[in-house]
């Protein structure tokens, strides 16, 4: 659904703002497994996927007026990102030497 999102903001804007942030969103996507699971920086995985959920809702605001389908995409994975967020909170809340 990202790529599709994505794919459907390229073909009708071509690069765009709303395709940086999907640029961007993938990028701190990719952060995130890296920091959290193979540096174990909780804290540092805490901040991306703050940087992840802000560059969702931001993609999403400006798709929003050209192509709402591509809006709408991403919204099982803005449900998915709050629930990680909300984990990884807990998981750095648990274990603050961790940070």
């Amino acid at each position: 659904m990202i790529a599709t999102a994505g794919w459907l903001v390229w073909q009708r804007e071509g690069l765009s703002i709303a395709l940086g942030f999907w640029s961007a969103n993938l990028v701190f996507n990719a952060a995130w497994s890296w920091l959290m699971f193979g540096q174990r920086r909780i804290g540092a995985a805490l901040a991306d996927a703050i940087a992840m959920l802000l560059t969702i809702v931001a993609f999403m605001a400006t798709a929003w007026p050209s192509i709402q389908t591509a809006a709408l995409l991403f919204l099982p994975y803005l449900a998915w990102v709050t629930f990680a967020a909300a984990l990884n909170y807990e998981i750095l809340r648990r274990n603050p030497e961790a940070a």
